[in-house]
């Protein structure tokens, strides 16, 4: 079976995972980033060019599907241009810092019939599977209130904070 040929646009805190998962189950060609130092680490492990300019390798490389995970405050710059070029997308969440943007984003993806995917990947999780089991069960009776808290270290970069940026209209 051919893999399909990938890229990853913001190789960060988040980047690094979509690059790693790409690396293997599919062909992670390249990824972008403005930090050449990050940028160049991570193509290196992965065995995939680098390009600082996410635009330079949209133009140069054949991919099949990108991600996009820059900080959300880019995702409708990006985003916009990668819809553009008619390359499906896996956006990191939030889908954008707004939802004037987000409504852009998604009618973008209409627009251009190209697919776009948000990357709430907790919705796959096998411990959240099996909770939406059981409170579809009713055997944790009637819900009327449920709190979660997602425990995991602080990411070591300030900047992926943007990622709980409130939304407003």
């Amino acid at each position: 079976m051919k893999k399909i040929k990938v890229g990853v646009i913001g190789v960060g805190n988040m980047g690094k995972n979509h690059a790693r998962v790409y690396f293997e189950i599919a062909n992670l060609v390249a990824v972008s980033d403005i930090n050449e130092k990050v940028g160049w680490e991570v193509a290196g492990k992965f065995n995939a060019k680098f390009y600082k300019d996410y635009r330079q390798m949209i133009n140069e490389e054949s991919l099949d599907a990108i991600s996009i995970a820059v900080p959300t405050f880019l995702h409708k710059q990006v985003a916009t241009y990668c819809l553009e070029k008619k390359i499906p997308i896996l956006l990191e969440k939030p889908i954008a810092e707004n939802l004037s943007d987000a409504k852009k984003i998604f009618k973008l993806s209409q627009k251009y019939q190209t697919l776009l995917l948000v990357g709430h990947v907790e919705r796959f999780n096998p411990a959240i599977l099996k909770l939406k089991k059981i409170i579809d069960k009713g055997e944790l009776g009637k819900m009327i209130s449920l709190l979660s808290i997602r425990v995991g270290i602080t990411p070591p970069n300030p900047a992926a904070s943007d990622v709980a940026l409130s939304w407003h209209s």
